[in-house]
């Protein structure tokens, strides 16, 4: 069952406790995005041209609800979270991974190229370890598992993150670094955690998690606080959780579900 808290009800209970990066590397441009390319993918065994044939538009695409594993070209491990995109460039010692939406956890073999990650939001780096990197509204969420990572915001500056630490950068610029909570590594088990976020962000999740669109309208309800933990499997259930707690409403016209103020 889905459970769900107001961050502004003061009884609420808290669920979760919470390199420098290569000069050259700041001349990389997004990699176009090409044909598909050829990689192995793990987990269930899928072929090559099977897994690949629906993905126009990136190297490595999942549809809404699904998740893969892949391994990349230097033996490192990758899962893409539901509604997730990337391309690929390794090429020589190149080790560069474009993530255009949604999130992924690496398992980055070590080697003495770094590995990239780069994204519209900012770009991380790391020579090996565990990490995942999250897309959500215009943002990223970088924890750490293990290892080190530097992470850079589109507004510049370098953060350096060691094993169990966390960030978030955006456009409006970088939260403090914090514990790396269960959030970013729940998903895996189907289990979407939030701690403290914008209603925008939750609903960017679980957009990706099911059919139509999800559509915020109305002022104030963008920044509503939501700590909670949801059934991926049970996306739509989930908002009606969220419309009977918060101040928001919510209206289904066809494929696209609205919440406005209440």
């Amino acid at each position: 069952m889905s459970r769900f808290f107001d961050r502004r009800d003061e009884t609420a209970e808290r669920i979760w406790t919470d390199l420098d990066a290569l000069p050259e590397l700041a001349a990389l441009a997004p990699p176009p995005r090409r044909s598909r390319r050829a990689v192995m993918l793990g987990g269930a065994g899928l072929a090559v041209a099977a897994g690949l044939a629906a993905l126009p538009r990136a190297d490595l695409a999942t549809a809404r609800g699904e998740a893969r594993a892949v391994t990349l070209p230097d033996g490192s491990r990758m899962v893409l979270d539901a509604a997730s995109s990337a391309d690929l460039r390794f090429q020589g010692d190149a080790r560069v991974l474009h993530l255009h939406e949604g999130r992924a956890d690496f398992q980055v073999a070590a080697a003495a190229r770094h590995f990239v990650i780069l994204s519209d939001s900012g770009r991380v780096i790391t020579r090996g370890g565990a990490l995942t990197v999250h897309l959500w509204d215009a943002e990223m969420t970088v924890a750490c598992h293990s290892g080190a990572v530097t992470v850079t915001g589109s507004n510049g500056g370098d953060i350096l993150l060691a094993g169990g630490q966390e960030v978030t950068v955006g456009p409006s610029g970088n939260d403090p670094i914090r514990a790396a909570s269960a959030a970013e590594r729940e998903w895996q088990a189907g289990r979407l955690v939030f701690e403290d976020r914008p209603l925008r962000q939750v609903v960017a999740d679980l957009g990706r998690h099911r059919s139509g669109r999800i559509v915020l309208r109305g002022e104030g309800i963008r920044e509503l606080r939501v700590t909670g933990v949801f059934d991926a499997a049970r996306s739509d259930a989930a908002l009606d959780v969220i419309a009977g707690a918060l101040p928001v409403r919510r209206r289904d016209l066809g494929p696209v579900t609205f919440l406005t103020p209440a």
